[in-house]
């Protein structure tokens, strides 16, 4: 804990701000029945997630909060993961994993990063602390709580689903299909999923996932995901092999004591590419896998290591034990796997729009700025950093799956006004082309960010849009110089809000 706590104190606000994290804070921070809505109907998305993080924006709406989210399940994760080790193989085995996983490259990461990703790494592994915990007692009490943490690590993000259905597989097969036990249980914790499959429901209608010809990945694809997503977990790629044939040693060791909790490891490590390569994906499957996916596989990637630690230290002195430890963390320390990139940092342009320097001017602009019933164009960091304020509107964006559309369903027409803000980066402005194509006093640039400000009111939908459009075309016509990057993001945004008037109106509207 002290390890990980040193490693992630210091990134919990300097960090840039990144679009994901925004999504999140402004979907969170809405009322509760209209965050509902957004992550059950609009998006889909992670329920629990959300949940916890409604309640630390409500405690305070700033992004730091939904870090410190990310941050206090990181912690918890490590003491849960030692529990998991120390039921399976004793205290060196625990302290093997919990040093493992607070040096590991996702935890650098995602124990400050404003999404879910650190609460599943700390659901997944409760869920599987649980499951061998009910395996050792075989109560009625036991298996209730262990069907439970199934359930909210399956409602923390869509894989942890491969670790409800691993573990109550094998729970049948334990409770030799008894209805008492090996059903009724988990039938009855079942019932909370209700909303998560709803969401996810909607998740992959968003990305036609089940749909079309193509798989979502490539055999080579597939397994090169599982790879990082366990070169990130421990160790990184100059220790891999080491970690590797520690964590099968491991899997050996508890196949021989253990066979159920070892057939659910083994199980949780083949789903995931299996499935990559079997299910269909309409749209680009690449979008829909991403390494970070899988960290419900860091839990037991590093628990097996310690395990195999374990068994290793055994055949050593009493007084080698502690130098086994001490060898794996520090060359775990040093061995950061440079394939798992932080999203905030990654990209050089991004990181500097996200900045703390560079969003605390337009923060301060929409603090002031914004008002009750305005209309927020796209999930930005910099609405992210005036929090508070971009609570009073509703932020809508043109995502897959006519996300725009069903978002404009939960404004209250007539709206105050629209607003726009566009990370211009370095771009260079024609002021005059600017204020010409938007309208005097609309246009309102901060270093780095550019926020165009159209007031209404505006009568009904197809009104906003319009102003939208011309707010995004103006800033478009603006530009100067070589602008890729910010002309295609415009071209994404102008271009959602004209397929969605050309429903409207079914014909082309005027600046499409």
């Amino acid at each position: 804990m002290v390890v990980l706590v040193a490693r992630l104190a210091p990134d919990l606000g300097p960090k840039p701000l990144y679009l994901d994290e925004a999504v999140s804070g402004l979907t969170a921070v809405r009322p509760f029945g209209e965050m509902v809505q957004i992550v059950i109907v609009e998006r889909g998305g992670p329920p629990v997630h959300y949940l916890i993080a409604h309640v630390a924006t409500a405690l305070h709406p700033s992004a730091t909060a939904l870090r410190v989210v990310s941050f206090l399940a990181a912690i918890a994760s490590v003491v849960v993961i030692y529990d998991l080790g120390r039921r399976l193989s004793g205290p060196f085995a625990g302290g093997t994993a919990a040093l493992l996983a607070a040096l590991s490259t996702f935890m650098g990461i995602h124990g400050t990063f404003g999404r879910p990703y650190a609460v599943f790494v700390l659901t997944s592994a409760l869920a599987l602390d649980l499951f061998v915990r009910a395996l050792e007692r075989r109560t009625i009490g036991a298996t209730a709580w262990a069907a439970l943490a199934a359930v909210l690590a399956a409602s923390t993000h869509p894989y942890g689903f491969y670790v409800l259905v691993a573990e109550a597989s094998a729970g049948l097969v334990a409770w030799r299909f008894r209805p008492a036990r090996g059903v009724a249980i988990p039938a009855g914790a079942a019932i909370l999923l209700i909303p998560v499959i709803l969401s996810l429901r909607r998740l992959s209608e968003r990305f036609d996932i089940g749909e079309g010809s193509e798989a979502i990945a490539k055999p080579r694809v597939a397994a090169r995901q599982l790879l990082y997503a366990l070169e990130g977990s421990a160790a990184g790629r100059p220790m891999f092999a080491v970690v590797a044939l520690l964590v099968l040693g491991g899997l050996v060791v508890l196949a021989r004591d253990r066979p159920l909790v070892a057939g659910v490891s083994l199980a949780l490590f083949v789903a995931p590419p299996a499935l990559y390569i079997l299910v269909p994906s309409g749209s680009d499957g690449l979008s829909a896998i991403n390494p970070r996916h899988l960290l419900f596989l860091l839990p037991v990637w590093v628990v097996l290591a310690g395990i195999g630690a374990d068994w290793a230290g055994e055949r050593l002195s009493k007084g080698a034990r502690p130098l086994l430890l001490v060898a794996l963390s520090a060359a775990a320390a040093f061995s950061q796997f440079e394939g798992i990139d932080d999203p905030r940092t990654k990209v050089p342009e991004l990181a500097a729009n996200g900045s703390p320097s560079a969003v605390r001017g337009v923060a301060r602009f929409l603090e002031h700025e914004v008002q009750e019933g305005d209309v927020l164009y796209t999930h930005s960091p910099s609405y992210l950093a005036a929090l508070s304020a971009s609570a009073r509107g509703t932020v809508v964006d043109a995502q897959p799956g006519d996300v725009l559309k069903v978002g404009l369903e939960r404004v209250s027409f007539p709206a105050s006004g629209v607003i726009f803000s566009a990370p211009r980066g370095s771009a260079r402005l024609d002021r005059a082309r600017l204020t010409e194509s938007v309208g005097a006093g609309n246009a309102h640039v901060f270093g780095r960010w550019v926020v165009v400000r159209m007031r209404g009111p505006f009568a009904d939908e197809a009104a906003a849009l319009n102003a939208l459009v011309r707010a995004v075309g103006g800033l478009d016509r603006a530009l100067l110089g070589e602008t890729t990057r910010l002309a295609e993001f415009l071209e994404r945004k102008r271009r959602g809000l004209c397929d969605r008037l050309v429903q409207l109106a079914a014909a082309q509207p005027e600046g499409c």
